[in-house]
């Protein structure tokens, strides 16, 4: 019987697991009170990129959600870039959609403080 050697000995089910791993580094972070994982929430999706905040703003008023009391997810536009400067403009979004509606703000909390 003649045995032949395949020029490449990695497996699809080695680079399969190994694509899925995930390497997280720093504090571990851990939420208190907070059943997990939430269901069913109304979903905020922007149609202007331009303006993430107003943009949220508008999408909450259309679905008739109190942002100060209501649970509810805030979408990224499908078009938005994957890059660093993209990353940046959604975290300075966040953080002034955050202040315009105060401490009691909490998209996905439901009246519960913190932006998670």
């Amino acid at each position: 019987m003649n045995v032949q050697f395949p020029a490449q000995t990695v497996r699809a089910t080695v680079i399969g697991a190994g694509a899925h791993t995930l390497s997280l580094s720093g504090s571990t972070i851990w939420l208190e009170g907070v059943q997990l994982p939430l269901r069913n929430l109304p979903v905020a999706i922007p149609i202007d990129e331009t303006d993430l905040v107003s943009a949220w703003q508008q999408a909450l008023l259309q679905l008739d959600l109190d942002p100060k009391t209501d649970a509810y997810v805030l979408a990224l536009p499908a078009s938005l870039p994957v890059r660093y400067a993209a990353v940046l403009t959604v975290i300075n979004a966040l953080v002034d959609f955050r202040r315009a509606f105060s401490e009691s703000a909490s998209p996905a909390g439901g009246g519960r403080a913190g932006l998670w």
